[in-house]
């Protein structure tokens, strides 16, 4: 995994990254409160292939396959 250092940020390709990582953590969160959500109401004797894909969301790549 990277080095979530603020050095480890600016040696990356030139590139200081350690601007982004609020805005990146702050999507994380809030991605994980809306998944815990989606879990927390989901019936699981009747869930669906939409509702499930809402909480765990394949890449299109993987559809290719």
């Amino acid at each position: 995994m990277g080095d979530m250092t603020t050095e480890g940020a600016s040696i990356s390709a030139g590139i200081d990254l350690s601007q982004f990582y609020q805005v990146f953590f702050e999507e994380a969160g809030e991605n994980l409160d809306n998944m815990e959500q989606l879990l927390l109401n989901l019936n699981v004797d009747e869930a669906d292939d939409e509702e499930l894909n809402a909480i765990l969301p394949i890449p299109a790549y993987r559809d290719r396959r």
